[in-house]
Protein backbone atom coordinates (compact mmCIF):
# COMPACT_ATOMS: atom_id res chain seq x y z
CA UNK A 1 0.00 0.00 0.00
CA UNK A 2 1.42 3.87 -0.72
CA UNK A 3 1.38 4.47 2.86
CA UNK A 4 3.41 1.88 3.87
CA UNK A 5 5.89 2.50 0.61
CA UNK A 6 6.12 5.97 1.83
CA UNK A 7 7.03 4.74 5.27
CA UNK A 8 9.43 2.60 3.96
CA UNK A 9 11.05 5.77 1.90
CA UNK A 10 11.31 7.80 4.99
CA UNK A 11 12.95 4.82 6.97
CA UNK A 12 15.46 4.38 3.86
CA UNK A 13 16.30 8.27 3.95
CA UNK A 14 16.41 8.47 7.94
CA UNK A 15 19.33 5.21 7.45
CA UNK A 16 21.28 6.91 4.66
CA UNK A 17 21.37 10.16 6.57
CA UNK A 18 23.10 8.40 9.53
CA UNK A 19 25.74 6.79 7.77
CA UNK A 20 23.72 3.10 7.97
CA UNK A 21 23.75 0.29 5.30
CA UNK A 22 20.74 -0.63 3.34
CA UNK A 23 20.34 -4.18 2.92
CA UNK A 24 17.90 -5.40 -0.18
CA UNK A 25 14.79 -6.49 0.93
CA UNK A 26 13.92 -9.81 -0.35
CA UNK A 27 10.82 -11.00 -1.77
CA UNK A 28 9.43 -14.10 -2.42
CA UNK A 29 6.92 -14.34 -5.03
CA UNK A 30 3.31 -15.49 -3.51
CA UNK A 31 2.26 -18.96 -4.97
CA UNK A 32 -1.43 -18.49 -6.44
CA UNK A 33 -4.26 -19.37 -3.73
CA UNK A 34 -7.26 -21.27 -5.21
CA UNK A 35 -10.39 -20.06 -3.58
CA UNK A 36 -13.36 -22.24 -3.52
CA UNK A 37 -16.33 -20.24 -1.61
CA UNK A 38 -19.20 -22.19 -0.58
CA UNK A 39 -21.68 -19.75 1.53
CA UNK A 40 -24.32 -17.85 1.51
CA UNK A 41 -24.46 -15.74 -2.77
CA UNK A 42 -25.07 -12.22 -1.59
CA UNK A 43 -24.08 -9.84 1.10
CA UNK A 44 -26.66 -7.79 1.88
CA UNK A 45 -26.69 -4.44 3.91
CA UNK A 46 -28.71 -1.99 5.06
CA UNK A 47 -29.78 0.79 7.79
CA UNK A 48 -32.66 1.70 9.83
CA UNK A 49 -34.30 3.89 12.68
CA UNK A 50 -35.45 2.22 15.02
CA UNK A 51 -35.96 1.53 18.79
CA UNK A 52 -34.00 -0.88 20.62
CA UNK A 53 -36.84 -3.08 20.80
CA UNK A 54 -37.69 -3.05 17.11
CA UNK A 55 -33.87 -3.84 16.59
CA UNK A 56 -33.60 -7.21 18.91
CA UNK A 57 -36.51 -8.08 16.65
CA UNK A 58 -34.80 -8.09 13.28
CA UNK A 59 -31.74 -9.74 14.38
CA UNK A 60 -33.91 -12.39 15.35
CA UNK A 61 -35.41 -12.64 11.85
CA UNK A 62 -31.72 -12.16 10.04
CA UNK A 63 -30.60 -15.70 12.02
CA UNK A 64 -33.41 -17.24 10.52
CA UNK A 65 -32.32 -15.86 6.98
CA UNK A 66 -28.65 -16.17 6.99
CA UNK A 67 -25.33 -15.78 8.37
CA UNK A 68 -22.06 -13.62 9.28
CA UNK A 69 -24.49 -11.10 10.55
CA UNK A 70 -23.69 -7.73 12.49
CA UNK A 71 -25.14 -5.26 13.72
CA UNK A 72 -23.76 -1.23 14.07
CA UNK A 73 -24.86 2.12 15.59
CA UNK A 74 -26.86 3.21 18.22
CA UNK A 75 -29.96 3.73 18.98
CA UNK A 76 -31.94 5.03 16.92
CA UNK A 77 -29.60 4.81 13.35
CA UNK A 78 -28.77 0.56 12.94
CA UNK A 79 -26.82 -0.56 10.44
CA UNK A 80 -27.17 -4.32 9.48
CA UNK A 81 -25.07 -6.65 7.61
CA UNK A 82 -26.04 -10.21 6.44
CA UNK A 83 -24.93 -13.31 4.43
CA UNK A 84 -27.60 -14.84 2.70
CA UNK A 85 -29.15 -16.80 -0.63
CA UNK A 86 -32.16 -14.75 0.14
CA UNK A 87 -31.99 -10.65 -0.02
CA UNK A 88 -35.04 -9.95 -1.32
CA UNK A 89 -36.88 -12.11 1.34
CA UNK A 90 -34.97 -10.46 4.03
CA UNK A 91 -35.59 -6.94 2.98
CA UNK A 92 -39.15 -7.94 2.37
CA UNK A 93 -39.40 -9.45 6.11
CA UNK A 94 -37.91 -5.98 7.72
CA UNK A 95 -39.74 -3.81 5.94
CA UNK A 96 -42.73 -4.89 7.52
CA UNK A 97 -41.17 -3.43 11.16
CA UNK A 98 -40.09 -0.45 9.31
CA UNK A 99 -38.55 1.74 6.39
CA UNK A 100 -35.29 0.54 5.68
CA UNK A 101 -32.78 2.47 3.61
CA UNK A 102 -28.96 2.43 2.49
CA UNK A 103 -29.81 -0.85 0.78
CA UNK A 104 -26.31 -2.63 -0.99
CA UNK A 105 -26.56 -5.83 -2.29
CA UNK A 106 -23.50 -7.77 -3.50
CA UNK A 107 -22.52 -11.02 -4.85
CA UNK A 108 -20.16 -12.99 -2.79
CA UNK A 109 -17.94 -15.91 -4.08
CA UNK A 110 -15.74 -16.05 -7.73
Amino acid sequence: DAGALALSFFHDGVALTLGLDLTALEVTPRSETVLNYSGPAFELMFSVVCTQGIKAEIESKLSKLGESISVSGIEPNFNFHIHTDQPNLVIESCEADMEITNIRISELGN
